[in-house]
């Protein structure tokens, strides 16, 4: 055998290699189908409940940058586990540095755990179970210096400890 040979065998069974896992599923494919839409559909029914937010929501123990901001976007989806998941983005005029100092100052005094604050970023964990990650990046809008994106994840009311 010439090397060419060698290696277009070499190729083919990579190749097949490769390929096992996904032939049973292409050899089947009815099941293949089913198992294809069953997904789709489960991956749509949990975007259905996405609803965009027309006004900046107030987050429960999250406390409100004492700064100008202006909200941009954002939407709110429950989960099907009983948390009710945010993703906002808003601007200020305020440099990125300050605006993430403000916040590790006003999150310590709301009783949340600063879990990560490196970076441009602030991950935390408040005593009701809410988790938070804050974004602070430089804005490229002219007249601000913030982009501040927040991902809020509003705990279950069954963990929240009651009064």
């Amino acid at each position: 055998m010439s090397g060419q040979q060698l290696t277009r065998i070499g190729l083919v069974a990579l190749v097949a290699y490769m390929l096992h896992p996904v032939l049973p599923a292409v050899s089947q494919p009815q099941q293949f189908a089913s198992n294809f839409r069953s997904t789709t559909e489960s991956a749509l029914d949990r975007n259905a409940n996405i609803e965009q937010l027309k006004e900046a929501p107030d987050l429960p123990q999250l406390p409100s940058y004492s700064g100008k901001l202006k909200f941009l976007r954002g939407y709110t989806q429950p989960t099907g586990k009983g948390w009710t998941v945010y993703h906002i983005k808003y601007l200020t005029q305020e440099d990125p540095a300050k605006v993430k100092g403000w916040y590790e100052n006003a999150l310590a005094m709301y009783q949340w755990k600063i879990l990560n604050s490196a970076g441009q970023t602030i991950t935390a964990n408040h005593k009701d179970g809410h988790m938070c990650t804050l974004i602070f990046n430089p804005s490229t809008k002219p007249g601000y210096r913030t982009h501040l994106g927040m991902f809020f994840s509003q705990a279950p009311q069954s963990t929240q400890p009651q009064e």
